[in-house]
């Protein structure tokens, strides 16, 4: 993300030498932390070129997922047509211009992050395996090849497992202990 002015963004809340540290991977959870932070700004951002109506709809949802209240849909043609809306939003600001499609990017690979912190910290072991199987394009991307093949490999092996387990012991394996 060199150049896309992340650091001068963290710099104005965490000290620069941390920046540093965060940009080489050196600190793992204040890097986290900021990276969750501007994906709540670009996502805010976001929100305000959105249609009236879409907002009204994602900020129901939002408000009743926050309150734990249970979510009455009308159906959930009214989610799948939200769900739509925001896709073809999406990807009509990707075609806008390149600016925007670097941060919409950086927003689904921030998005896939929280996915997996969500699968490790909860136990779910079929997210955890989608989870590390959507991150295998961006080692590639990256050029961490072994990475690539490693995660490879181990969803190889995780898959094969219920055929190599009873099944006490596979359910052991991948049941969240709570």
């Amino acid at each position: 993300m060199g150049g896309s002015g992340l650091e001068v963004l963290w710099e104005s809340v965490y000290a620069p030498a941390s920046v540093v540290h965060m940009m080489t991977g050196h600190a793992y959870a204040h890097a986290l932390r900021a990276h969750l932070l501007t994906s709540v700004a670009l996502f805010t951002f976001m929100m305000t070129e959105m249609k009236d109506k879409t907002k009204e709809s994602l900020s129901a949802l939002h408000k009743a997922i926050i309150g734990q209240k249970p979510v009455d849909l009308e159906d959930e043609k009214v989610m799948q047509t939200l769900i739509e809306n925001n896709q073809q939003w999406i990807k009509t600001e990707k075609e806008q211009s390149q600016t925007r499609r670097l941060w919409l990017n950086y927003m689904e690979q921030v998005s896939l992050i929280k996915l997996f912190v969500d699968a490790e910290r909860t136990g779910d072991w079929a997210l955890h395996q989608t989870s590390i199987r959507q991150m295998i394009p961006y080692f590639h991307a990256a050029g961490h090849l072994a990475y690539a093949k490693s995660a490879r490999i181990y969803l190889q092996q995780m898959q094969a497992l219920q055929s190599t387990k009873n099944e006490t012991e596979f359910g052991k394996f991948t049941k969240a202990k709570r």
